[in-house]
């Protein structure tokens, strides 16, 4: 139960930069004095920084790989079998993009261009990956950086694929963000590689949010998980576009 609310609370602060103890306590049905044991925890793991009332995460580079959720990481996995060694591919700062990176072999030859400043710092150490961090403002909430100077510095650049996160996902519009702040570099990413590969857990398909990120007709490639009902699953593929699932009951994915 204990690793479950963790988990939770882990999900929870990566939808938003702060919550407090009383909420997260209602929304888990559970005592505010668990959610401040599981807040000592999680602070002493290095993942979480414990504010007057609530917290937020630590700095990305307390943040392990393992926190992601099941269908976030076997989505990721499934992904990342898309690259090929010597390419060039774009992560955007999405946890499901990270865990793209996240399953690259130790000493893949890969070039990443990421907005991630958690993408940047926990990859594997590997002297044949060369990663190109644009810069720019860093937004806190997604750690990630960008502004309209990153457009001018870094517009020749190209790659191969662009692996793209998302809030929510709803046909026929496409992928949706919460915030207008986040469509600038998500656009961009995709603006530089041949195909755009949406990485789409079931627990993001119908829903719906502020503002489209990439409409269906820039998405090449759909990667969702096993845990997408059957009507869910062949909505998408009458999209016709490529659609690949993480079988999320495999022993290893």
């Amino acid at each position: 139960m204990r690793e479950n609310r963790k988990k939770q609370i882990i999900f929870e602060l990566e939808q938003k930069s702060y919550i407090t103890v009383s909420d997260i306590a209602q929304k888990l049905n559970c005592s505010i004095m668990t959610i401040r044991r599981d807040f000592d925890a999680l602070e002493k793991e290095g993942i979480i920084k414990r504010l007057p009332g609530g917290a937020v995460l630590a700095f990305p580079t307390k943040r392990p790989f393992a926190n992601f959720r099941k269908e976030i990481d076997a989505v990721g996995k499934i992904a990342s079998k898309l690259v090929e060694p010597g390419s060039v591919i774009c992560i955007d700062a999405g946890t499901s993009s990270r865990a793209v990176a996240a399953h690259l072999p130790a000493d893949f030859p890969v070039t990443i261009i990421t907005t991630s400043l958690c993408c940047s710092f926990e990859v594997k150490p590997n002297p044949n990956m060369h990663i190109i961090q644009v810069g720019g403002t860093i937004n806190f909430d997604t750690y990630s950086t960008f502004n309209d100077l990153s457009l001018d510095t870094y517009g020749y650049l190209s790659s191969d694929i662009a692996f793209i996160s998302t809030f929510a996902f709803n046909l026929p519009g496409g992928a949706h963000e919460k915030s207008l702040t986040l469509l600038p570099p998500k656009q961009y990413l995709a603006s530089l590689a041949k195909k755009v590969v949406l990485l789409l857990d079931h627990t993001k398909i119908g829903l719906n949010a502020l503002c489209i990120s990439m409409p269906l007709e820039k998405i090449d490639t759909i990667i969702t998980d096993s845990n997408t009902s059957a009507t869910q699953i062949e909505s998408l593929r009458n999209t016709g576009k490529e659609i690949l699932i993480a079988d999320m009951n495999a022993e290893e994915i």
